[in-house]
């Protein structure tokens, strides 16, 4: 009988060493970070993956499960910003200003339904102020001053017949590529094609040809 009041007695004793000890010896939550869930990325990158927004970092991980490869390259891309760039004004004292315009996030009515905002489109931001000068001889560029996008592996400065296209579907094929975007940043020119008719756009778009995102829309008028 003593025995067994004994052993009922330690047992107790565990008991409450264990309540009052648990914060040291339970077990300790596996925290997941870009080296357990990003594999493919440059492990230079991997602490800054890990300094991403949580939401940010969810959207990256859905991409990753249709396509690692893309949602590596998205990722590598936004994580290494290339130097600004800052180029100078052309002279344009006899040029005119023929369009203008912002790069805005596009906003959807409330009672437009025909439509809805990519699951991504939270990645990407765009801003600036875009102009368009056109000299007497009908030589024309495209102005991007301060101007700052989310840095993408193959962006590329459109001007699209579309208001505010946010996928490949509503840019359509009637858009002109302008080139390779120079920088994520900064003060750019691109030079328009005498013959085109500027009157036939209707929004300045960046768009990734790696991924097939658009990373941002100004509208021009």
């Amino acid at each position: 009988m003593w025995n067994l009041r004994a052993i009922a007695i330690f047992i107790g004793f565990l008991l409450i060493v264990a309540t009052f000890t648990y914060p040291s010896w339970r077990p300790r939550p596996v925290i997941e970070t870009a080296e357990d869930i990003f594999p493919e990325l440059d492990p230079e990158l991997r602490p800054l993956f890990d300094g991403l927004p949580s939401d940010a970092q969810t959207i990256y991980l859905v991409l990753r499960q249709n396509n690692s490869r893309i949602a590596e390259a998205l990722v590598s891309a936004r994580l290494t910003a290339p130097e600004r760039l800052i180029e100078a004004l052309p002279n344009i004292s006899n040029a005119v200003d023929v369009a203008s315009g912002i790069f805005a996030p596009v906003v959807l009515p409330q009672d437009e339904f025909e439509r809805e905002l990519p699951p991504y489109q939270s990645l990407y931001e765009a801003l600036g102020d875009i102009t368009v000068y056109r000299y007497p001889d009908e030589r024309k560029f495209l102005r991007l001053e301060n101007f700052s996008v989310v840095n993408g592996p193959d962006l590329r400065v459109y001007l699209a017949t579309t208001i505010d296209p946010l996928n490949i579907e509503e840019l359509g094929n009637t858009y002109l590529d302008l080139g390779a975007l120079r920088s994520n940043s900064g003060n750019q020119n691109y030079d328009i094609p005498r013959e085109v008719s500027i009157s036939s756009f209707a929004s300045v778009v960046i768009y990734d040809r790696v991924s097939g995102h658009i990373f941002g829309v100004g509208r021009i008028r």
